[in-house]
């Protein structure tokens, strides 16, 4: 009875403790960790505040040479609760949340779902060694967390933006939305025709200051194909065009990281436009020497682009491209907020083609001057021949004379 009683005695006093244990074993945070996630493929998990999710997207294990674009969904989550999600890289460190809430001047907009372009830190046009150390396997690592007490699905797709690389002359075609939106690089040095082949052969050169047989093949083809500086382009423009009237901003940005991507980090790097149905602006090399970032955002208002007091008279610059006051862009209320884009990088005249056009004028006006110098040459040796040869003839009428 005695063993009885003391075995009482100790239930009770470590039953408060098994309680507290079991509200700490309630409470625990489960990780899942896995490192097979591949790109393309959508994956579909549940969170919640005792569930987080880590997503090592290292399946392939393959060299991409542009950079990753991380989309999320989910029609679960809420403002109370928000879905949060973080884009871990080498170099850089990227969060969004879900929904993702904006402020307009009537109401507050929610979209549930997002898409970011992961800013690529290895960059095969970067000239710079520092960035050697950066792993050329492009492999994201998504976190994503809340702390909601029921059970949010989200879906999630990484996948590689294979048009990211501009070229001269070609168009590029996106779509984009206040929540999803989209840039792209445009390096000036565009030899090769921009084969990205050889960049990455370049890049391995620079790093490694070695070179294996199955690159050495490019850098002999770029010795023998590099244009000269006279041909390359020293400035370009840039043209884009849309087929809706959704109001929203173009921005222009150096070439480094982070890329400003949203309406509120914009103002504060490179230019920037709004724009509806056209626009276009003008860019040097000296004023970005490697090459510069086109993003393309979608605002959530047109407010913008049809406020009357800074719309009143038609810019100047519109009036020299031929646009009149009748053809100012007048915009309907829309409710979908998807804008088509299409752009077009052309450049202007280069150097050479400046040489050779104020040589051909120097050459033409040239030409005449030489022409009349020759021609007065001439005549006054023609009349320095008649002359001696009159002054020959006196010469001899005297001389039979005397």
């Amino acid at each position: 009875m005695a063993f009885l009683g003391w075995m009482g005695i100790a239930f009770l006093i470590g039953l408060p403790y098994l309680c507290l244990q079991q509200n700490i074993n309630k409470e625990e945070i489960i990780f899942h960790y896995n490192n097979t996630y591949k790109y393309n493929i959508p994956y579909t998990v549940s969170v919640n505040k005792s569930t987080e999710y880590i997503l090592e997207f290292a399946g392939e294990l393959e060299n991409y040479d542009t950079p990753a674009r991380v989309t999320v969904a989910s029609d679960f989550a809420n403002k109370t609760y928000p879905l949060f999600i973080t884009a871990r890289q080498q170099k850089g460190v990227f969060s969004w949340q879900l929904p993702m809430i904006v402020q307009t001047p009537i109401k507050l907009e929610q979209f549930t779902n997002i898409s970011r372009t992961l800013c690529p830190h290895n960059n095969m046009f970067t000239e710079d060694e520092e960035t050697c150390d950066v792993s050329t396997q492009n492999t994201p690592i998504i976190h994503l967390t809340s702390s909601s007490p029921d059970t949010i699905d989200v879906t999630i797709l990484v996948e590689t933006v294979t048009d990211f690389f501009v070229r001269l002359n070609s168009t590029t075609n996106l779509t984009t939305t206040p929540s999803q939106p989209m840039y792209y690089f445009f390096p000036f040095d565009q030899s090769n025709d921009l084969d990205l082949s050889y960049r990455h052969a370049k890049r391995k050169y620079m790093c490694d200051h070695e070179t294996t047989g199955e690159y050495s093949h490019f850098l002999l083809k770029t010795n023998l194909e590099t244009r000269s500086w006279l041909s390359r382009p020293k400035s370009v423009i840039v043209m884009i065009e849309s087929d809706d009237d959704i109001c929203a901003v173009v921005s222009i940005q150096n070439f480094s990281c982070p890329v400003f991507d949203n309406e509120r980090d914009i103002l504060y790097d490179g230019y920037y436009l709004t724009m509806t149905r056209r626009g276009g602006i003008t860019l040097t090399q000296d004023t970005f020497p490697v090459g510069f970032y086109i993003v393309f955002i979608v605002k959530t208002t047109d407010e913008d682009c049809t406020d009357k007091a800074r719309n009143a008279t038609l810019p100047q610059l519109a009036q020299y491209i031929g646009w009149t006051e009748q053809e100012q862009v007048r915009l309907v209320t829309n409710d979908g907020r998807v804008k088509n884009f299409s752009f077009r990088i052309i450049q202007t005249i280069s150097y050479q083609d400046y040489a050779i056009a104020a040589g051909a004028a120097l050459a033409f006006f040239s030409s005449f001057y030489i022409a009349f110098i020759v021609a007065v040459i001439c005549r006054r040796r023609v009349l320095a021949q008649s002359r001696a040869h009159e002054e020959g003839r006196c010469l001899g009428i005297v001389a039979k004379n005397v």
